[in-house]
């Protein structure tokens, strides 16, 4: 990534909300422009019944998987997780994904980033 990259940088924030659905914030594809992640977010109402597996993707492909014990996030209120910028591949969709954790459970997912265009 390049310096000005962050500098001229637009934050853009994709949010999904689900109950007893899987739920995925989604940053739509920009024909040659990368999306960089730069943080995530989520909560659940409840408690889930077992261990809750939540991923970034590109295109569908998992790039990053982050486990939640069941009895840690009980329920978890609004994280904010912030990351070094990650710059996913030109021209790909990028999903903040968490399946279903059971009835009544609703689940809450921002993705954080910036487009640009890639680095060389």
């Amino acid at each position: 990534m390049r310096p000005h990259d962050l500098v001229n940088a637009r934050m853009r924030f994709f949010r999904d909300d689900r109950t007893n659905a899987t739920a995925t914030a989604t940053a739509p594809a920009v024909p040659g422009m990368a999306f960089h992640v730069t943080g995530y977010a989520l909560s659940f109402s409840g408690t889930p019944a077992s261990v809750v597996q939540v991923e970034l993707r590109s295109n569908g492909v998992p790039k990053e998987r982050i486990e939640l014990a069941a009895g840690y996030i009980a329920p978890l209120k609004p994280t904010d997780m912030s990351v070094r910028p990650w710059e996913m591949p030109v021209g790909e969709v990028t999903e903040f994904v968490c399946p279903a954790l059971g009835a009544g459970i609703e689940v809450a997912m921002t993705l954080k980033g910036f487009y640009s265009t890639p680095s060389p």
